[in-house]
């Protein structure tokens, strides 16, 4: 959102917005016809295959197709390892095979009959999931080799997509992070000389980039305007060392001039409770598809800015041709300093009813953008975009799909201008968001930035959504490239979302509005806080429970964990444990409530301990927790084993290590790296 606005945005032009399957229907209006676009858009395919199922749905412009290994309810399957050691991984990548809200998966994971690794819990949205799952050090005769066996335990089947042995992972886990691996871009004026001082006291840290970010409004900025920033950005860059981010737009602030004296140039909504004429205007516009429930955007509490259409012909090659001029100056002046470019910022359909509070009536639900040049589009791809009778699921994909094909041309042509910087889509992470919202169909807002020749940027605010973030590295390199800061969460929870960008393997946290940060708490304890966290090796303390005295025998424990309800995403335990029996193994794992799914998961042998002092116990991945969430340490220990503590449980830390949870998402993200991986195949396991 531009700095122009002060109002916070965040609790109004997001709120929920509640969503019916259809609307009323009107007899004036016969029945649609069949459509004729792919049901793709919607809807995921599964087919069964000789060597497999096929899973494909359409995600954003990405048509997913997955082949995968089906495990039915209640059975397992089987494979060899010829060769595992201590420090050694493996990755299992299962598809989630449909987008509804709520799918539940319950695994087991077994390696001669002894269990080594159990995951349960819900998730939402086509795709795949990824669990890394640390390895013991069990015992086996020279060239024997050993069965793994993966049990459902689910009500649904599972589909494996990859099932891979990582030689030496740990090792690899452990290697410095690479100078500039992170960015942290603050949004500045450059003409705030304070803001730079404030951004140049930052604290430094290993592998994390300071910059700057503006938004550049070509859509309306003449070119002496756009000269004159160009060269104070240069400056800024220039007295501080600093990179830059440039994020060329024409919305909100940078909404051109004609959007506002042409109706042509403006998105038409749409809703039921509509009863105000806007006059002859629109009705010239419409035609004889014109009703009363048909509505403009404006007036409205974004100093009644226009929302503009995204399939004005004439309106975007005006877009297209003073973007290309910004970016060629952007090139010619700043190719030094640029680091990368956020392509607009929250083009989006007027379905905000909050925000529309100053309209004369009061509409809900809203719905966009029905302008004359949307339909036609629509209906070029044999979609028949008429709200009069109901959105149904085409229309509803045809709509996300439109504003993903706006998002797309617009970074074609960004990229005509071939920057020597990453480029980025822009949208929101955001499930509660028109056309899917309330369908049952978890389809987030940011598919639309999922788009061809960029990185995905997303948009984020208020509470963390780790869920979403663990599905969206899958679809490769991303950044936060908008965290509206001004949204009336604690700090904690801001520096929360930056640690979990930064371990879920973002290239960049973009910041807006930072200095306006007021209830949230202090920005720069804020971003100093994450940047200590990194420096220090990325330890963050997330539960303690120091206290002990002496040893106790273990065979069974459990016991709350007092953590950080903002950040609970530990991948370490720290224990002081010990057992003199060869051979004697140790299970520990965590669950969200004392009997609830199983979130993270690790078994050990009594080599993987120290004798002299407290012994830090890596979980293998990040425990699968939402903020908010209970959690519950469980320990289950073979002969002879004791813990130091009281007789209350053992003393132990749970913490993560941030440097170490980002080289995974790293190579979930890229798929390739200087790792060997060696492929495992499953089949049925057959009972004798």
């Amino acid at each position: 959102m531009s700095e122009w606005i002060i109002f916070p945005f965040c609790a109004i032009l997001f709120a929920a917005i509640i969503l019916p399957f259809a609307g009323a229907q009107n007899d004036a209006h016969p029945p649609k016809p069949a459509h004729k676009i792919s049901e793709d858009l919607v809807y995921s395919r599964k087919e069964e295959k000789e060597n497999g199922t096929e899973l494909r749905m359409r995600i954003g412009s990405i048509m997913e197709k997955h082949k995968t290994f089906g495990l039915k309810s209640g059975k397992s399957a089987i494979c060899d390892l010829n060769s595992c050691r201590r420090g050694d991984s493996l990755l299992l990548a299962i598809v989630i095979p449909d987008d509804r809200d709520d799918f539940l998966f319950d695994f087991e994971i077994l390696v001669d009959d002894m269990t080594i690794y159990k995951q349960s819990g819900h998730t939402r949205g086509f795709g795949l999931r990824s669990f890394f799952i640390a390895l013991p050090d069990l015992p086996r005769q020279k060239g024997e080799k050993q069965k793994l066996r993966i049990i459902n335990h689910g009500a649904e089947d599972i589909f494996i997509k990859e099932l891979s042995l990582l030689p030496r992972f740990y090792k690899w886990l452990s290697l410095p992070l690479p100078e500039n691996d992170f960015t942290l871009s603050l949004l500045t004026d450059p003409n705030n000389v304070s803001n730079f001082d404030r951004i140049a006291a930052l604290k430094d840290a290993p592998g994390v980039r300071k910059a700057f970010s503006m938004e550049m409004r070509y859509g309306n900025a003449a070119p002496a305007d756009r000269d004159r920033m160009i060269d104070a950005i240069k400056k800024r860059c220039a007295e501080r060392n600093l990179s830059f981010v440039a994020i060329p737009c024409s919305w909100w602030a940078g909404t051109p001039k004609e959007v506002f004296d042409r109706i042509d140039f403006q998105q038409v909504c749409w809703s039921d409770s509509d009863n105000h004429d806007e006059g002859d205007a629109l009705k010239k516009l419409l035609g004889d598809k014109w009703d009363i429930r048909y509505g403009l955007t404006v007036p409205n509490m974004w100093s009644s800015t226009p929302w503009q259409t995204m399939n004005n012909p004439e309106l975007n090659a005006l877009r297209h041709e003073r973007l290309k001029g910004m970016m060629d100056k952007i090139n010619e002046i700043l190719k030094d300093e640029l680091i990368a470019v956020i392509s607009e910022n929250e083009p989006a359909y007027w379905a905000f009813e909050e925000s529309d509070g100053r309209y004369p009536v009061k509409r809900t639900p809203l719905w966009a953008d029905f302008n004359p040049h949307t339909v036609k589009d629509a209906e070029k791809d044999g979609v028949i975009l008429d709200p009069s009778d109901g959105l149904d699921m085409v229309e509803r994909a045809w709509l996300q799909m439109n504003l993903s094909r706006y998002i797309q041309n617009t970074i074609d042509v960004i990229c005509q201008s071939k920057p020597d910087a990453q480029v980025y889509s822009h949208a929101l992470l955001d499930y509660t968001h028109f056309p899917f919202f309330g369908t049952g169909h978890a389809r987030p807002y940011a598919e639309v930035a999922r788009v061809n020749n960029a990185r995905l940027g997303v948009e984020m605010l208020w509470k963390t959504d780790m869920d979403a973030l663990w599905r969206i590295r899958e679809w490769g390199p991303w950044a936060n490239v908008n965290r509206e800061e001004c949204d009336s969460f604690s700090v904690i929870y801001h520096v929360a979302t930056l640690q979990a960008c930064f371990i879920m393997g973002a290239d960049m946290l973009n910041s807006y509005n930072w200095s306006g940060m007021g209830r949230e708490g202090d920005p720069i304890a804020y971003f100093n806080e994450f940047l200590n966290n990194v420096a220090s090796g990325g330890c963050v303390a997330l539960a303690e429970e120091r206290e002990a005295d002496e040893w106790y025998p273990l065979k069974e424990w459990q016991g709350i964990i007092t953590q950080n309800d903002a950040f609970p995403w530990g991948n370490q335990l720290e224990l002081k444990l010990r057992c003199c029996r060869f051979n004697s193994y140790l299970q520990i794992w965590i669950t969200k409530g004392m009997d609830g799914p199983i979130v993270a998961y690790r078994t050990l042998d009594v080599n993987d301990f120290a004798w002299n002092g407290p012994t830090t116990i890596d979980l293998g991945d990040i425990a699968n927790l939402a903020q908010l969430d209970t959690a519950y340490l469980h320990l289950k220990a073979g002969e002879d084993w004791e813990y130091f503590g009281t007789e209350r449980g053992p003393a132990y830390r749970y913490i993560c290590n941030m440097p170490r949870e980002r080289r995974r998402s790293q190579y979930v993200i890229n798929r390739t790296s200087d790792i060997e991986s060696i492929a495992l195949t499953l089949s049925s396991e057959v009972k004798q």
